[in-house]
């Protein structure tokens, strides 16, 4: 029998577990990346995007992203200086948030600017910068600053704790997965609510999205056949993410047809960042014990190559 009571420790445990904080650690580094690309993006174009001369000056933003709405670029005089400090501050906190120094501090400030940015002009976002954006948020309340990071080297040279990773509650990592599970879910059953999906066709027609076209994949997309097994392939990977993933024998399996979906994606369609904002996430299902295996087993086969990269022999103390 389930009782409410083994239901609700299932969940405690689940949410408040402790586990190492290095899943999360790479994610902030690989998100970091991706924020800072993201900004070196805006910035040749910063005053077309953001500048009152640009494309939406800011009493059209409001007609885009109603306020209330956390902007910084309502609370000062429109101006290309303004525009240019906004987006300076974000990259320099971005840089600080991916090296993992003051590492809360620094996610805050980032969500705080990139918020602003995309508030001040939604016309140019796409579903990954919601992506961005939330993952951002929720970073601001992880551990992870205690792995990878400037912040981790501080505390152990000034002997606050020891070079051995500790274990953390995983609530907001926990969060970041089920915010994960619930876009590729929502994806599905909008997608099952057409008829060009169910029909199999739906990939035909997104293939032909001349706009956004990368490489073109003749063998997969002029013929009936390899369109359907393509489009239901998409559905059943979707699907896979937002249910099947959370199953622990299904996990890796999972995993891995989504990142072939978002590499094909990436590959046929420019979208530029889309997938990469989608699929980093998936570090954050991995087993944190497989992760820790893997990180030593890449070290051991560079350091063949590179000896500082070797796994240094523990010493009788």
């Amino acid at each position: 029998m389930l009782s409410i009571r083994r239901i609700l420790e299932g969940f405690g445990k689940f949410f408040f577990r402790p586990i190492s904080p290095i899943n999360v650690a790479i994610y902030r580094i690989a998100l970091g990346a991706l924020v800072i690309i993201n900004a070196l993006i805006y910035w040749p174009l910063r005053f077309v995007w953001f500048g009152e001369i640009g494309t939406l000056t800011l009493n059209g933003s409001h007609m885009v992203a109603a306020p209330p709405r956390l902007n910084l670029f309502d609370w000062f005089e429109p101006s290309d200086q303004l525009v240019t400090a906004v987006l300076a501050i974000h990259l320099l906190a971005a840089i600080l948030m991916t090296a993992g120094f003051f590492t809360r501090t620094s996610a805050l400030i980032v969500f705080f600017t990139l918020t602003s940015l995309h508030h001040r002009n939604a016309l140019v976002l796409n579903s990954g910068d919601t992506v961005m954006r939330l993952m951002v948020c929720y970073m601001i309340f992880s551990h992870a600053g205690r792995a990878l990071s400037v912040d981790k080297w501080l505390r152990v040279k000034r002997g606050k704790e020891g070079p051995e990773l500790g274990e953390f509650s995983p609530w907001a990592q926990r969060i970041m997965q089920i915010q994960l599970a619930m876009v590729y879910f929502t994806t599905f059953l909008f997608k099952v609510d057409g008829s060009m999906w169910l029909d199999g066709t739906s990939i035909y027609y997104t293939s032909r999205l001349t706009d956004f076209q990368r490489f073109d994949v003749p063998i997969l997309f002029n013929h009936l056949f390899t369109i359907r097994l393509v489009t239901y392939a998409s559905l059943l990977t979707e699907f896979a993410m937002g249910v099947l993933v959370w199953f622990e024998e299904l996990t890796y399996p999972v995993l891995v047809a989504g990142l072939l979906l978002h590499l094909g994606i990436d590959w046929t369609m420019n979208i530029p960042l889309f997938e990469w904002l989608t699929a980093t996430p998936y570090i954050l299902f991995v087993d944190p014990d497989d992760t820790v295996r893997w990180i030593r087993k890449g070290r051991e086969f560079a350091g063949r190559y590179v000896k500082w990269l070797a796994p240094q022999p523990a010493t009788a103390s």
